[in-house]
C-alpha cells in the first residue's frame, strides 16, 4: 500500500471514530435530558405551597390568589407574572421572594410595607417606604388602609422638588440633597424613638428644615447635619417643659436650644 492510500485509510478510520464519539455524546445528552425532564415533571413536582405570616393581609387570600400550582414542575413553573399580579392587587406588598425547596415545596416570602412616609405630588398623596420607594397612591390603597384601621401615622415630606414619582421605583428629587437629608433625619428620629410623633418634615429650604412634633412643637433644625444630636437636644429641652406647652424649639445650633412658646 502506497503512502497516499495509507493516509486515506487512516483519515477514514479517524472520521469513523469521531462519528462514533459524537453519536455516543448525543445519546448520553438525550438520556440526560429525558431523565432531567422526567425528574422535573414527575419526581420534583410542587406538593406544598408555603407563605410567611403577614401583618396586614390575610395569607389565605394570598394563597387563593396564587392558585392551584400543586402538581406543576418545581423547577420550570414561573411565578414572575403571579408576583406582579399580587403586588398590583395588594398595594402594601412591596416584594415577593420565591424559594424552591426539594423535593416539592415552594415557599413565598411576602414583604409588606404600608409606608413610613408620604408626599404630595400635585393634588395626589403618594405613600413611600423609609427608603423613598413609591408604594402607591393613597386613593388606590383605601381598601388596604381599612385593614389597618385608619391608624397609620406617616411623616409627610414637604418639598416642591419632585422630579420623578413612579410606583415601585425610588422617588427622585430635582435637588440631590433631599434624599440624603431625609435618610439622615428619619434615621435620627428612629434612633431617638420619636419617629411616630413627627407629622411632617419640611425640606423646602435645606438650611431651614422644620419638623412638626405632636401638633405641639415646630422643630427648627437648620440643615440636616448632626441630626441625631439635634433630635436629642430637642427631646431633652421639650421634656423639661409643661405637657401643654406649644411653640417652636430651635436646635440648629446643636449646643443650645432657643425656645419660643406660644402665648395663651
Amino acid at each position: 500500500m502506497n503512502t497516499h492510500a495509507f493516509e486515506k485509510a487512516h483519515q477514514t478510520k479517524l472520521s469513523r471514530q469521531k462519528s462514533k464519539i459524537i453519536l455516543f455524546i448525543a445519546i448520553i445528552a438525550a438520556i440526560l435530558f429525558v431523565a432531567g425532564y422526567l425528574l422535573s415533571e414527575i419526581v420534583f413536582v410542587i406538593k406544598h405551597v408555603e407563605i410567611n405570616e403577614l401583618s396586614i393581609y390575610d395569607k389565605n387570600d394570598i394563597l387563593n390568589d396564587i392558585g392551584q400550582v400543586e402538581g406543576s414542575s418545581l423547577f420550570f413553573t414561573s411565578f414572575a407574572d403571579k408576583k406582579e399580579e399580587l403586588k398590583s392587587k395588594y398595594p402594601y406588598i412591596t416584594d415577593i421572594k420565591v424559594k424552591r425547596i426539594l423535593p416539592g415545596t415552594v415557599s413565598f416570602n411576602v414583604v409588606e410595607d404600608s409606608g413610613s412616609l408620604s408626599i404630595n405630588v400635585g393634588s395626589e398623596l403618594f405613600l413611600l417606604t423609609k427608603e423613598l420607594r413609591v408604594i402607591s397612591l393613597l386613593s388606590e390603597s383605601l381598601e388596604s388602609e381599612k385593614l389597618l384601621g385608619g391608624n397609620v401615622r406617616r411623616i409627610n415630606l414637604v418639598t416642591g422638588k419632585v422630579s420623578r414619582c413612579v410606583t415601585g421605583e425610588i422617588l427622585e428629587f430635582s435637588e440631590a440633597y433631599i434624599t440624603e437629608a431625609v435618610a439622615d433625619i428619619y434615621s435620627a428620629l428612629v434612633d431617638c424613638g420619636i419617629s411616630d410623633r413627627i407629622s411632617y418634615i419640611d425640606l423646602t429650604n435645606k438650611f431651614y428644615i422644620k419638623l412638626g412634633y405632636d401638633d405641639r412643637f415646630t422643630i427648627q433644625m437648620g440643615d440636616w447635619k448632626n441630626a441625631v444630636d439635634k433630635v436629642r437636644m430637642f427631646i431633652k429641652v421639650s421634656s423639661e417643659l409643661n405637657e401643654d406647652s406649644t411653640g417652636t424649639i430651635d436646635v440648629s445650633a446643636t449646643r443650645e436650644a432657643i425656645v419660643s412658646l406660644d402665648d395663651f
